[in-house]
């Protein structure tokens, strides 16, 4: 039912370590959603392709929780996702190409999980990109040498927030 609170900006549900279950697909029909708190809880499952596709949706928080089963690729629909924290899940499969076409990402926290393959390299290009933690996964390959090129990245007026890329633990 939460589905048809289109209007819906905001569900700060984070914090709550009885709170069980999967998360809803319906929060994929939230045509105005821009913050999703739903981390420290006891959350198992997959993440919905649904919410993954939203277009609102800035700040994505499932920290901490039992969730399963791999990113999905439509999170590349996901484009003013600024912030995606899903560190401390049992996640698996591949960190999908298409999260290099979410252009204003600025953190990517996927660490504590069973993620594995390549980073995608397109990731690096992306230049407001100031966070991707991925350290306590199964990753394999060479680091991106678009992450190197410190030239790619927009420091602006945020030069107080290094940037870091960190993939060991």
């Amino acid at each position: 039912e939460m589905g048809l609170l289109t209007e819906l900006a905001s569900v700060e549900l984070h914090s709550n370590p009885g709170l069980t279950g999967i998360i809803p697909s319906e929060l994929g029909l939230l045509t105005a959603i821009e913050l999703l708190l739903l981390g420290d809880n006891s959350l198992g499952g997959a993440l919905p392709m649904e919410l993954m596709s939203s277009t609102t949706l800035q700040t994505l928080t499932c920290n901490n929780n039992s969730l399963t089963g791999s990113l999905p690729s439509q999170i590349g629909f996901a484009t003013n996702l600024k912030s995606l924290e899903l560190q401390g899940n049992a996640m698996s499969g591949t960190i999908p190409s298409e999260i290099g076409l979410c252009s204003m990402l600025e953190s990517v926290r996927l660490d504590g999980n069973e993620m594995s393959g390549s980073i995608p390299r397109h990731l690096g290009n992306n230049r407001l990109l100031r966070i991707f933690s991925v350290p306590s996964n199964n990753l394999t390959g060479r680091i991106p040498t678009e992450f190197g090129d410190v030239r790619n990245r927009n420091l602006g007026e945020r030069k107080e927030q290094p940037t870091y890329l960190a993939c060991v633990s």
